[in-house]
């Protein structure tokens, strides 16, 4: 893949988790935390808004990973910012076999957003498989066959269960439903993987070109790169105009009518597409083209819809966008996002103006393959 060098030095900056169904991360008792979940059953402040109280919702409630290095629940064991302990993956504690895991990934993702490849979609599939299988025979099977072992064990009454690991894989083998098809977890270990960094190596090349160029326009905000609201409004208005993913692609499984009167048939592909509406001037403004640090929404999200919306909204969205007042009626913490900026800026970083950043030629979408930078203070 291009722009392997440039994804690694971000990468140092400490990317953090993401999150896929059915584990609620967050931290157990302390609502400070950057990724306190509120428990299931209040339907006033649960992920699952629509649940009433006293019943059961669809996550299991489960609390996994603090940010915490001394937390009890904190899972990234070889802190590498990489969520392998929370999904399950183990043997990625040496840095030869951390540098494979990430090279997976990387790959992986290449699947993930096949829908976007300026290649040949059947061509990128199969290569993508034949990558995955490699993935499953040297992270994937060992982790599972452990994992059955310890459960099997859990299950005989030689472990309790707190002596069972605390990551995704391990729920689902201990909580299976046979409703579930056998790859499911499989699929599910690689969306979390690959989702859990996608989403914050995308946006923060843009936020980084964008603040460059809005400091260009704007000097006299050059010294608000250390401030973390003003990090935290850049961050939300860069992920609204480059989102991870530009449109939702579904099938439809049966014929339907939309309140527009558009007709869907079953079978038909249909694209929720969130750029044009993250751009919809009559919700954003008139300049909702552009970049605005400073722009203010009226009962909308400032990111749109970069994380979905509803019940089904992405529950990793305060670990990229924090949490604040402003948006979450919470006194706030930073996420990702602001976190790896202020760091990059405490490093000195600018671009470097003999190669500068270029998108990628493996997409159509807005993705970076290239982003060199220069990091003057260390």
């Amino acid at each position: 893949m291009r722009g392997n060098v440039s994804k690694k030095q971000l990468r140092q900056f400490g990317l953090l988790l993401g999150f896929v169904f059915p584990v609620i991360i967050g931290c157990k008792d302390d609502n400070t935390a950057f990724n306190y979940v509120p428990p299931i059953g209040d339907s006033s402040i649960d992920v699952n808004t629509n649940i009433p109280n006293g019943e059961s919702g669809s996550c299991y409630p489960v609390v996994l990973g603090c940010s915490d290095f001394a937390a009890f629940n904190f899972n990234d064991y070889d802190r590498d910012g990489f969520p392998n302990a929370i999904t399950g993956i183990d043997g990625v504690d040496t840095q030869e076999r951390t540098d494979a895991f990430r090279t997976y990934i990387e790959q992986l993702g290449t699947g993930a957003t096949v829908e976007w490849s300026t290649e040949d979609h059947a061509t990128v599939i199969s290569r993508i498989l034949e990558i995955r299988e490699g993935f499953v025979e040297e992270f994937y099977a060992p982790s599972v066959e452990r994992r059955k072992d310890l459960i099997n064990q859990f299950h005989s009454g030689d472990l309790s269960e707190d002596d069972l690991p605390r990551d995704l894989l391990t729920l689902m083998y201990l909580h299976w439903n046979n409703n579930w098809d056998d790859e499911l977890p499989l699929r599910e270990a690689t969306l979390y993987l690959v989702a859990s960094s996608q989403t914050t190596t995308h946006a923060i090349p843009h936020l980084m070109i964008h603040l460059h160029e809005w400091f260009q326009e704007h000097p006299e905000d050059y010294e608000k790169r250390f401030n973390r609201e003003f990090l935290k409004r850049a961050g939300h208005e860069a992920i609204r105009l480059h989102l991870p993913s530009p449109a939702l692609l579904r099938i439809a499984l049966r014929d339907v009518v939309l309140s527009s009167g558009v007709k869907i048939l079953e079978g038909e592909r249909v694209a929720c597409l969130f750029t044009p509406a993250n751009r919809d001037v009559k919700v954003f403004g008139e300049d909702a083209r552009k970049f605005n640090p400073y722009r203010e929404t009226q009962n909308v999200k400032p990111w749109g819809f970069a994380f979905g919306g509803g019940e089904h909204t992405c529950i990793g969205r305060t670990l990229v966008t924090g949490l604040s007042a402003r948006t979450d009626n919470d006194d706030g913490t930073d996420g990702t996002l602001v976190n790896i900026a202020h760091a990059l800026f405490n490093a000195g970083i600018e671009l470097d103006p003999d190669d500068l950043p270029t998108y990628t030629e493996l997409s159509h979408h807005d993705a970076y393959g290239r982003f060199p930078i220069i990091l003057r203070n260390l």
